[in-house]
């Protein structure tokens, strides 16, 4: 028998059905043209209302990554 998740939102904990949710996925990748993908996950899966409020969805388009300071 299949597995068949059990289909939650990762922000508010409420069950969803599979198309009312969006997945939220880290993908590492070399830089420049033809890159290729070293690693992917998945972070979460949201509903519309917790995707809306994400911090990472809400950045403005092709804003640069984040600085660390070290020190």
């Amino acid at each position: 028998m299949a597995n068949i998740p059990d289909y939650t939102c990762s922000g508010c904990g409420l069950r969803k059905k599979r198309e009312e949710l969006t997945v939220k996925k880290v993908v590492f990748l070399e830089m420049g043209a033809g890159a290729r993908t070293k690693r992917a996950r998945v972070l979460d899966w949201l509903c519309d209302p917790c995707l809306e409020s994400d911090e990472t969805f809400n950045r403005p388009a092709f804003t640069p990554p984040r600085q660390v300071l070290h020190g």
